[in-house]
């Protein structure tokens, strides 16, 4: 999947880490290099997976204490005094 390039507004698609600089800028941030081949401007950009370009678009939200106890009952049994 590609961006569009925030120069030119051309198609920006991922680029290859260049050093162990950013590999690790990369796994901290959860950002990930994009060129962009019409102007070459090369940056830093969200990284936007296949999965999560085809959910419905449903927000997640914090699970209630009963969704938990549901997940794990044996959890929650030595709350109850």
């Amino acid at each position: 999947m590609s961006h569009s390039c925030p120069r030119c507004g051309g198609a920006a698609n991922r680029s290859r880490t260049r050093s162990w600089f950013e590999r690790v800028r990369r796994s901290v941030t959860g950002r990930v290099p994009y060129r962009c081949r019409q102007c070459n401007w090369r940056g830093w950009l969200e990284h936007v997976s296949d999965a999560s370009r085809t959910t419905t678009g449903a927000e997640r939200r914090e699970l209630t204490e009963a969704e938990l106890e549901e997940l794990e009952p044996e959890a929650f049994k030595g709350d109850e005094t």
